[in-house]
């Protein structure tokens, strides 16, 4: 079965998580996908941390929310993430100790605490309309990758620098 894929995150052992329409599948090594997590609306960002799956689901009616899903695909928490973006790509990255999403509007990146409070905005002049990337790499989980509008920055997270 095909389907739309807007995120991949691999995790841990060889598995690897897909976000698309309508939710989460798991991949094999075989190369065989099951849908592990359903969801009204589209995932397009999903990343896992500590065998927790974060993911940033965009509803039809535009709104966007970060659910949060334990390693048997329960929902564990939510919060909505105020973006008023339309039909645009938005992705999130989770780092060791904080959710990173991107807000366009206010040209900020929003670093939620794993649980979902605000820790504060990071100014990230790049930011417009338009598909935003994000990711967190394995040897700088301080600092965040980001790539909106042909540009690529690389923003330390302790500093906003």
């Amino acid at each position: 079965m095909s389907r739309e894929c807007f995120s991949i995150s691999q995790y841990g052992g060889g598995q690897l998580y897909v976000g698309g329409i309508g939710g989460v599948d798991q991949v094999t090594s075989s190369g065989q996908s099951s849908r592990v997590i359903s969801v009204d609306g589209d995932v397009c960002g999903v990343s896992v941390n500590d065998g927790v799956i974060y993911t940033l689901v965009n509803k039809s009616d535009s709104s966007w929310s970060v659910r949060v899903y334990a390693s048997k695909y329960q929902l564990i928490r939510s919060w909505r993430h105020n973006e008023d973006s339309e039909d645009e790509m938005n992705q999130l990255a989770v780092s060791k100790d904080s959710v990173l999403v991107p807000h366009r509007d206010s040209k900020a990146i929003i670093q939620y605490s794993l649980t979902g409070e605000v820790q504060r905005r990071i100014a990230c002049p790049i930011l417009k309309a338009g598909h935003t990337w994000l990711c967190v790499t394995s040897s700088r989980h301080d600092a965040v990758i980001v790539s909106c509008g042909g540009t690529v920055s690389c923003i330390d997270v302790s500093t906003g620098d």
